[in-house]
């Protein structure tokens, strides 16, 4: 039972029936059952709701007149103006939940603020079918504005682009066809998956809706299930193919990253101050820069990579060289200033100094070895003289020594 006022004869009661009128009541019990899911009881209220699932509406009987009055005429006044907004459209959204908010504070109520599913703009210039789908799609958690003509469904799609538009067809002014064909050429409004709206005795034109850009249609009488049915499979192949641009933007971008890489890379290989060099585990090269074939005197990176054939039986000095190599990155995966001697083109030999590391694919297969090398025969050079010259003074130590005392 819904009680709005207090009878003067019951204990504790106030000297003067307080009333709230039967249509605040009624707006009252159609936001309550809208929003049960959103709302917690727990705040001290002077207006209270005795139970949710019978809505029963009172006034604490403890509360003094005075308190009593300003909440009546508080929530009386809060419903008014939401019932004012609710027909205002997207702009005055946020004061419309402001002033639900209120109104559920008085009663008593925590508001659980959850996002909307989406955002739907409803177009119809009959007042009842706005208010009937308003409401209907409200309650199913999703953000309604409306429009009551053509042009004005076209400047709020344009300003809040809502992610569905339901349009109905025979309207004055600006039919729903106009209206969908002018969408479609908006570049803000052209993804804006449209629904159409008919009635059995419109000579509705499926050909035509389609042809304009429409997507779906419902026809009146409304049967609540197929409309959200066909709302909902909308939705969902918007958020299917918003999902898929952005994963081809997500893939452009890492192309052109992995270009940009592949570019800094390349730039790196074929202009660096070191030898640099790819190579397969079998002992080809596939590719070596300018100055690795500087280094060893051959007149272009194809003339050595097609001269080589087998690193390890022309490239290095000593023939086993290249199995330690191969076997030490197995067992390490990179190794760090590798010393051998190899052959250059005309039969002389250098030192060199390798930095390496195995490169594999997504399986765990080597692909190829990469590295770089620098030429140390200069310091292997003056490293043997100066191992020479350490011979030669001990020898003269030696000798001196041994003349002396003996």
């Amino acid at each position: 039972m819904l009680t709005h006022n207090i009878d003067p004869e019951t204990p504790n009661a106030q000297s003067e029936t307080i009333r709230l009128s039967p249509i605040t009541v009624y707006y009252i019990r159609k936001l309550l059952y809208q929003n049960l899911d959103r709302l917690t009881p727990g705040l001290a209220s002077t207006i209270r709701v005795d139970s949710l699932n019978e809505l029963s509406l009172g006034l604490y009987s403890d509360a003094t007149d005075y308190e009593m009055r300003v909440a009546v005429r508080k929530l009386e006044r809060l419903v008014l103006q939401h019932e004012a907004l609710s027909s205002r459209g997207a702009k005055h959204l946020p004061a419309l939940r402001d002033a639900e908010q209120a109104i559920f504070r008085l009663l008593g109520f925590k508001w659980q603020s959850t996002p909307p599913q989406a955002t739907i703009l409803v177009v119809d210039d009959t007042a009842d079918v706005l208010r009937f789908l308003s409401d209907a799609l409200t309650q199913q958690g999703y953000e309604v504005c409306s429009a009551i003509d053509g042009g004005i469904a076209l400047n709020r799609a344009h300003d809040i682009q809502p992610d569905l538009i339901l349009l109905d067809i025979m309207m004055s002014g600006i039919d729903g066809y106009e209206v969908c064909e002018r969408l479609k050429t908006d570049p803000l409004t052209r993804k804006i998956p449209v629904i159409f709206i008919s009635a059995m005795a419109d000579g509705f034109d499926k050909v035509k809706a389609f042809g304009v850009g429409g997507v779906d249609y419902v026809t009146k009488p409304f049967q609540v299930e197929e409309v959200f049915a066909r709302i909902e499979h909308q939705l969902n192949l918007q958020k299917l193919q918003k999902r898929l641009e952005e994963q081809n933007i997500r893939l452009q971008q890492e192309i052109q990253e992995r270009q940009q890489v592949e570019e800094h890379y390349r730039n790196a290989f074929e202009n660096g101050v070191n030898g640099m060099f790819q190579s397969t585990p079998d002992g080809r090269f596939l590719q070596v820069n300018r100055s690795l074939t500087q280094m060893l005197g051959y007149d272009s990176p194809e003339d050595l990579i097609s001269a080589i054939t087998h690193i390890s039986e022309s490239f290095y000095v000593r023939t086993r060289r290249r199995s330690e190599f191969v076997q030490y990155l197995q067992q390490y995966g990179s190794m760090k200033d590798f010393e051998s001697q190899v052959y250059c083109k005309d039969g002389s030999m250098i030192w060199i100094s390798e930095d390496v590391r195995v490169v594999k694919d997504a399986l765990g297969n080597i692909i190829f070895y990469e590295g770089t090398v620098k030429d140390i025969t200069e310091r292997k050079q003056a490293e043997e003289k100066g191992h020479r010259d350490r011979l030669q003074t001990e020898r003269f130590f030696l000798n001196f020594l041994l003349q002396k005392f003996l």
